[in-house]
């Protein structure tokens, strides 16, 4: 499958975690920018945190964020990339894209690489060639001496 639609999702906190903002780029192959997405200002509560318990991050992540903003999207990505760990858990499953989580740090090798999660997902870490394509099952990190 060609890959000539990139969209790069992101999610940020201010406030000290108060206030979220989530962004989604789309590119063409070589990273020219095509369309951009920005939400408005969230600003979780004590009580929605309560309701939905353990699920809220999922439930912020999915249906308030990444849904909405491909959605939005004019057209349909090939790929949705991420640098949340949040966004590539909860999104590779929730759609019928491929979902890769980018990161510069070590971060990558804590992920619980579960089967629900490799639905959809892809993973490129810092320092290691570590990816799977979506029909593949991943090994588990090498422990650490």
């Amino acid at each position: 499958m060609p890959i000539n639609r990139l969209a790069f999702l992101d999610i940020i906190a201010f406030d000290d975690g108060k206030t979220l903002r989530a962004a989604v780029l789309l590119t063409n192959s070589d990273t020219v920018p095509l369309e951009f997405h920005l939400t408005e200002s969230v600003h979780p509560t004590a009580a929605q945190k309560l309701l939905y318990g353990a699920i809220f991050e999922r439930h912020l992540k999915v249906e308030i964020f990444g849904k909405p903003l491909l959605k939005a999207l004019s057209e349909k990505p090939d790929i949705v990339i991420t640098k949340d760990t949040g966004f590539y858990q909860y999104l590779a499953n929730a759609l019928d894209l491929p979902v890769t989580l980018i990161s510069l740090s070590k971060e990558i090798q804590n992920i619980a690489i579960a089967d629900s999660y490799s639905k959809n997902g892809i993973l490129f870490g810092a320092g290691q060639k570590r990816y799977h394509w979506p029909d593949q099952k991943i090994p588990p990190p090498a422990k650490s001496a």
